[in-house]
């Protein structure tokens, strides 16, 4: 990630809040609009942080396989559930749209289309 982008993007947990995780913060110019965009995201989502309530199981989990490889047990493997195939939304439109342009044109339709619940107005004769 560019740093024009994402200026931090790491989640410390309440034991790792201290100074020294603090790094210096880059020089970055943004454009006028963009901030102004960014902080009214950001005040619309903001809420009171509470580390406390986050919890970091990776840790612990790591802690409880040390544990367990120190005491000579047996170490396997949790299995993890499958991950659904990223998909490219572009293709997956292409494909749709080619699946339904012959239904479209075997229709019988003039090619022309209006907006359902438009009426057409009729013109009079000018005088």
């Amino acid at each position: 990630m560019s740093p024009r982008r994402w200026a931090k993007n790491a989640l410390h947990y309440v034991d790792e809040l201290h100074k020294a995780n603090r790094g210096k913060q880059p020089a970055v110019k943004f454009i006028a609009k963009e901030l102004e965009m960014a902080k009214s995201l950001i005040g619309q989502l903001t809420e009171p942080f509470r580390p406390e309530q986050f919890h970091d199981s990776y840790r612990e989990n790591v802690g409880r396989l040390i544990e367990q490889k120190k005491k000579g047990q047996k170490i396997t493997a949790v299995k993890q559930p499958r991950k659904a195939p990223v998909i490219d939304l572009m293709d997956a439109l292409k494909r749709s749209l080619k699946l339904t342009a012959p239904a479209a044109k075997s229709s019988g339709s003039s090619g022309r289309s209006r907006p359902v619940g438009k009426k057409i107005a009729k013109r009079g004769k000018a005088a």
